[in-house]
């Protein structure tokens, strides 16, 4: 942590949710290139076990890197633990619509057939089934989205901070 920035937060009382989100990114990068670089040195060990025949040695190192790896992965958001729950609006997708009007056109020769697939179409239109989301669904939504999109900003930027140090370790830099 810079001096500077361990001053102010020594000597200041709360922060903003700026000055909290600048800290938070910071101390990210900080903590990543701390990963990077320490992973450098472990591989740089292992090598040295190996030469020495060592291999006991070059095998626990050899974790310890899987085990940085992992962190990394996970601080990057590349490894992710946990559930996930999907939901698809089958009614939204464009291979929905396609598969109705193909089944439409099919049955126009056959009006009995046809009454029946429709009113069975129907029942997935029915106001019990959300169609499509509404405009204050998809406001309420949004903050979720900006986040969600904030995180992949901060990912990729992290990656390239990483990518950037890996190469200044590699190339001696």
């Amino acid at each position: 942590m810079r001096p500077e920035l361990h001053a102010q937060l020594m000597t200041r009382g709360r922060m903003t949710p700026v000055e909290l989100e600048n800290l938070r990114v910071t101390e990210s990068e900080g903590v990543l290139q701390h990963l990077v670089a320490v992973r450098a040195r472990m591989y740089s060990l292992m090598d040295v076990a190996e030469q020495q025949d060592d291999y006991k040695a070059a095998a626990a190192i050899g974790e310890r890197i899987v085990k940085n790896l992992e962190t990394t992965a996970k601080l990057l958001g590349d490894l992710k633990t946990g559930t996930v729950n999907v939901t698809n609006n089958l009614l939204v997708m464009p291979e929905f619509h396609a598969l109705r009007t193909t089944i439409m056109q099919a049955l126009r020769g056959h009006p009995d057939a046809r009454a029946d697939v429709v009113a069975a179409l129907q029942h997935f239109q029915s106001a019990d089934l959300p169609n499509v989301e509404s405009e204050q669904e998809r406001e309420a939504a949004e903050p979720a989205l900006a986040k969600a999109r904030e995180v992949t900003r901060r990912s990729r930027a992290k990656r390239q901070v990483i990518e950037g140090e890996a190469t200044r370790v590699r190339t001696g830099s």
